[in-house]
Formats: structure tokens, sequence, C-alpha cells
């Protein structure tokens, strides 16, 4: 039987790893596009919020597919610092 937990652990860390990969490639076209470093057009707050939604999603699905508290407790520690960091993306952006 297949265990649905797992299998929507497993789709939340990989779309999280997408994201940032995702988000990675945007941000070397902008850099191409405007003739800048890659650091720089990673610095823009749209970026930096695509990358933390990332990093949300994989964090979640890593603490959803933990077995035990305290890897549940770290991932979910983990995802929480990087959904703050989402949360300040987004207030620089606003």
């Amino acid at each position: 039987m297949i265990d649905l937990r797992m299998v929507a652990s497993g789709a939340l860390w990989i779309l999280g790893l997408a994201v940032i990969l995702a988000a990675l490639s945007w941000g070397n076209w902008e850099a191409k596009v405007s003739r800048s470093r890659l650091r720089e057009a990673l610095a823009r707050p749209h970026l930096q919020c695509a990358i933390s939604a990332g990093f949300v999603l994989f964090c979640a699905g890593l603490a959803l597919g933990a077995n035990r508290w305290w890897e549940r407790a770290l991932w979910g520690v983990l995802g929480a610092f990087w959904l703050v960091q989402m949360a300040w993306s987004i207030k620089q952006k606003g």
C-alpha cells in the first residue's frame, strides 16, 4: 500500500528544490540581461522571497517525512527561520 504521507513529503521537498532552482535560473537571467553580477541579482527582494519560499517547502517536506520528534522539531525551526526570512523579503518589496 502506498504511504500517502511519504508521497506528500517527497512532493513537498522536491517542489521546494524546484522553486529554488527556478529562482536561481531567473536570477542568472536577470544578471545577464542587466549585465550585473549574479550576487547582485539574487539580492533583489523578489528573488530572495522565491528562494525563501523554496526553502520553506523543502523544510516542510523533510519535517513531514521525519520519523523522530526531534527531527521534526529541527526541520520546523529551520522552516520557521525561512518563513521569517520570506516575510522580511516581502516587507522589503513593499
